[in-house]
């Protein structure tokens, strides 16, 4: 009977404590920023030692990297859905892939900023992240292509076309989470309008005429 008491009481109160621990990073993030995130501060919102992280995650990089794969397996599925409604119309494709980006960051700001930005998990020691991150590119890239066969995009090598175009969209997601558009007067519904909409001027630029 005594061993019987002694494992409960050295077991966890969670069903999923790598879980657990994954949404405790989330919601720091999300209240302190990256910076101010600690693996020690994720095991006391998740309600366990400080020792007990380490069962799942080496470091304060290997909760994060998971945090960041955990949003691009949510984010790649919504833009090939994106892509797989609009099958018949190239240039719907593009801009619903920009729509997919924008609702996903907006939605998932804490998994947007370690996916993307200067806090980035290190991608030689998570290549996972790269390869994930890479799909999503490809994707855009392989939709402008398709828009180019189809004589509705101007001309360019579609993978610089997909940079810029992505650099349009990852930069509007990030000045709206940062509160750049707030700061500069738009309301929360102006600025998820402009978002919105951005994806329509990147392509009416880009059309043929």
């Amino acid at each position: 009977m005594a061993d019987v008491n002694k494992k409960q009481k050295g077991q966890y109160h969670h069903g999923d404590l790598r879980r657990a621990l994954m949404q405790a990073a989330v919601d720091l993030v999300a209240e302190s920023g990256v910076e101010g995130f600690t693996l020690r501060e994720a095991a006391k919102r998740a309600g366990v030692s400080a020792a007990a992280p380490y069962r799942h995650f080496s470091d304060r990089a290997d909760l994060l990297a998971a945090v960041a794969t955990e949003g691009f397996n949510r984010l790649l599925p919504a833009l090939q859905a994106a892509i797989d409604r609009t099958e018949d119309d190239s240039m719907a494709a593009i801009a619903g892939l920009g729509l997919a980006f924008v609702e996903f960051g907006v939605s998932n700001p804490s998994h947007f900023k370690l996916m993307y930005g200067p806090h980035l998990p290190d991608r030689a020691a998570h290549p996972e992240l790269g390869d994930l991150d890479l799909e999503g590119f490809r994707m855009l890239s392989q939709a402008i292509a398709r828009a180019q066969e189809e004589g509705r995009l101007t001309t360019g090598e579609p993978r610089q076309m997909a940079l810029v175009s992505f650099a349009l969209v990852y930069g509007a997601v990030s000045s709206y989470l940062d509160g750049e558009m707030t700061r500069l007067g738009f309301s929360t519904r102006e600025a998820q309008a402009m978002l919105e909409a951005g994806g329509f001027y990147l392509l009416r630029g880009l059309a043929r005429s």
